[in-house]
């Protein structure tokens, strides 16, 4: 019943039972469906009369399970490992008061700080002194009742440049309900912010330009129908705005107006100059 590979391993324990009288290790067996567990072995000689082995009793216990568990755990602590590394987005364990359970790689590696001075409070260091004051106290509010710590904050890289961070820490209970620690990820979301303050700088400018424009601008849909106008449309149509939202262009009789909205529609320019 032994699996491949382990018949060497079992000369060697039946050696050592009979020299020392006792002997432990663990093998492979394979079942009659084929199946592969693993087991416990312990074994304790008896000897005759005249001090000589001669028989062993042996006590085999199916480990399997908690072995394959400890093997899950191995790979997720990997994987954990291999995830907190990443430049871009970490994974972190705190205690209550903030310091990180252990030597934190990636976080330490971004700021250029000491395992001993990012201990206790020392994470708050490289935050951004205008960000510092509400993250501590978002923390200490967090801990205090157990709840999610979320938010976004900058971070001094080890070149002394401040990049944003998207924060967030769920809570760990033991057994009892008791909080215990905290793991949580943070993302660089720096290009992100970045990409959305030009966004919003330039929709600011284009709304500027739609609703200051001197001349008449509306928008509409793949429906053709109109989902917002301009002051100046609106005037030259001598109506409110929000009469003009929601009309029908394809409804309108000049059948020119209604080709040149199906030719922009298409993914044309479309032109039309009349009543």
């Amino acid at each position: 019943f032994l699996a491949a590979g382990h018949s060497e391993r079992l000369r060697d324990v039946l050696e050592r039972i009979a020299a020392s009288g006792r002997a432990g290790t663990e093998f492979e067996l394979v079942r009659a469906d084929g199946e592969t567990v693993i087991v416990a072995f312990d074994a304790r000689s008896g000897f005759d009369a005249g001090g000589q082995c001669c028989q062993a009793h042996c006590i085999l216990v199916d480990v399997t399970a908690q072995r394959r568990a400890v093997e899950d755990l191995q790979r997720s602590d990997d994987r954990y490992r291999a995830l907190s590394h990443s430049a871009s987005s970490w994974i972190w364990t705190r205690r209550l008061d903030g310091g990180f359970v252990a030597p934190f790689e990636s976080f330490l590696e971004y700021t250029g700080m000491a395992a001993d001075e990012a201990g206790g409070r020392g994470w708050l260091t490289p935050v951004h002194p205008s960000d510092r004051p509400r993250v501590a106290l978002a923390w200490e509010a967090a801990a205090t009742h157990g709840t999610t710590f979320s938010m976004e904050y900058r971070l001094r890289r080890h070149d002394g440049v401040y990049e944003w961070f998207s924060v967030h820490g769920s809570p760990v209970l033991d057994t009892d309900g008791g909080l215990v620690e905290y793991v949580g990820t943070s993302i660089n979301v720096h290009e992100r912010n970045l990409a959305l303050e030009a966004l919003r700088e330039s929709d600011q400018r284009h709304r500027a330009l739609f609703e200051q424009s001197p001349v008449g601008v509306f928008v509409f849909d793949c429906d053709a129908r109109v989902t917002e106008c301009n002051p100046e449309f609106a005037r030259m149509m001598k109506t409110e705005p929000a009469h003009l939202v929601g009309s029908g262009l394809r409804e309108m009789t000049e059948a020119d107006v209604v080709a040149a909205v199906e030719a922009a529609l298409s993914g044309e320019a479309g032109a039309f100059e009349g009543a």
